[in-house]
């Protein structure tokens, strides 16, 4: 599987790296706890960006690092921050508390920057919550719940329980994600995701794309402002829908809804079942096996319908519908688009090459 992220050590290393000749740096908190004493992480911090780093080692370590090109200035910053590190019956709390009545000279946030460097075992189960940085986490295989007000989320791979991933404003990128339940939320960001596989599995950006590789298991996308392009799917129950923008799902084995109010909708169904794809203004392309018993019920209120010879058709072919049965019938495929052409062209599944959709001509 091709991954979404950089390898996180060396985004690790950009992190504490960066440029270290022109700012100090400090580390005001640097903590070490036995792994067998921590069974669960509870993370609450403001104003800091976060790294969750995966070790096989028997101790679970916390760093706060401060930098800035100023030392003392970074120190007095750091200090109205309150943060505190504790172990109680074995839940690890890193948390910090801000001083609401400090007022720094307004350029000081920007000029200071927390980093809070995490390295635990993956088996421990994390609620993470920041409010203004970035989260970057390695791998988690106990479940885990990621909320972020502001800042990007970047995840190897999260299994083991349910997972639920939120940012109000950024995006999120992840490799693998695989539990019983998956959420995944953005109201402002794109969603970037390798393989997901939960028995319910939802995606949803308010503002921005979502591109996911591979999903399998009951799943809902949607995006009100941005393109959905999804390589491989498996649903015994799935829906994609996006109110301005275009969708692309291939290699699709189940059934599915699909919906857009002004965009274009591509689909590649190699076992499909019950199908069903409306558009407003748009056109749809629909690619289907030539051997596939199903029965089609496909119309353009103001387009036409364009569709391939198939041999084992029975049914009325005109020029802006198509109804009947294709190898004697089965599962519905149906087709409305009120303003644009819909076109059904047929393929020998031993030839198709299945390929990520591109999205933007990219």
């Amino acid at each position: 599987m091709r991954s979404f992220l950089k390898p996180l050590s060396f985004a690790v290393l950009l992190l504490i790296a960066a440029p270290v000749s022109a700012q100090d740096k400090l580390t005001p908190i640097s903590e070490k706890f036995s792994a067998n004493q921590v069974e669960n992480l509870m993370l609450s911090v403001v104003d800091a960006d976060v790294t969750v780093n995966t070790s096989d080692a028997s101790s679970v370590t916390v760093d706060v690092i401060v930098e800035s090109r100023d030392t003392n200035k970074a120190m007095e910053y750091y200090e109205k921050q309150n943060f505190s590190v504790s172990l109680e019956g074995g839940t690890l709390h890193v948390v910090s508390k801000p001083d609401k009545n400090y007022r720094g000279p307004s350029n000081w946030r920007n000029s200071v920057d927390i980093h809070v460097m995490i390295n635990m075992p993956p088996g421990v189960h994390s609620s993470i919550r920041t409010s203004d940085g970035d989260l970057a986490i390695e791998e988690l295989t106990s479940g885990a719940q990621i909320r972020t007000s502001d800042g990007d989320i970047n995840i190897g791979q999260i299994s083991g329980g349910d997972i639920v991933i939120q940012t109000s404003d950024g995006s999120i990128a992840a490799d693998l994600l695989q539990g019983p339940s998956v959420s995944i939320r953005t109201s402002d960001g794109d969603l970037m995701l390798g393989k997901l596989i939960g028995n319910t599995i939802r995606a949803q950006t308010s503002d921005g794309d979502i591109k996911i590789e591979t999903v399998s298991g009951e799943f809902e996308a949607r995006t009100s402002d941005g393109d959905l392009s999804i390589s491989n799917m498996t649903s015994s129950r799935a829906v994609a829908q996006t109110s301005d923008g275009d969708i692309r799902i291939g290699n699709v084995s189940g059934t599915l809804t699909v919906s857009s109010s002004d965009g274009d909708v591509e689909l590649e169904l190699v076992d499909p079942g019950d199908i069903s794809v409306s558009v407003g203004d748009g056109d749809t392309l629909v690619s289907i096996p030539a051997d596939i018993s199903t029965t089609l019920d496909v119309r353009a209120s103001d387009g036409d319908v364009d569709m391939d010879a198939f041999s084992n058709f029975s049914g009325n072919i005109e020029d802006s519908r198509v109804t009947g049965d294709l190898n004697g019938g089965g599962p519905m495929i149906r087709v409305r688009t009120s303003d644009g052409d819909a076109v059904m062209r047929s393929f020998h599944v031993k030839k198709l090459h299945i390929r990520a959709p591109q999205l933007n001509g990219n």
